[in-house]
């Protein structure tokens, strides 16, 4: 067996429907009881994003150029990192009881929850681009 044989195998990339499909899974329970859906995606980074400009500009008076847009540049990639690795985590004791019963690979669920994370990165990537902007 080759090594990207074996890589495919161990990140279920050759098992694009179950992803989607766990995936999907993991966007419908976290936004199901929510009022406004997905775009929280969009509104935590851009509201964390003007908190930021009122305490940085003019609370701390912080003389550092673009101190915000600094600070937001590190913030967004580390909630996707944080999140996805506790998510991740999670995955596999929150369904234990899925993975007993059903012969499911075991790394799929960790990689749908890093690919849900990272499809919530991206959606809340054009707030750092509009921040940059302004």
């Amino acid at each position: 067996m080759t090594r990207s044989t074996t890589l495919l195998e161990f990140f279920c990339l050759h098992r694009k429907f179950l992803l989607f499909n766990l995936i999907a899974r993991n966007l419908k329970i976290r936004y199901r009881k929510s009022f406004l859906g997905m775009i929280w995606t969009v509104l935590i980074p851009a509201g964390t994003a003007c908190i930021y400009f009122v305490i940085f500009n003019f609370i701390f008076q912080v003389k550092i150029p673009n101190y915000p847009l600094f600070i937001l540049s590190g913030l967004i990639p580390w909630t996707f990192f944080s999140t996805a690795v506790l998510a991740s985590i999670e995955s596999l004791v929150g369904n234990f009881q899925l993975l007993n019963k059903v012969p499911l690979p075991t790394p799929s669920l960790p990689l749908s929850e890093t690919m849900t994370q990272f499809l919530n990165l991206l959606l809340s990537l054009p707030i750092l681009l509009i921040a940059m902007l302004i």
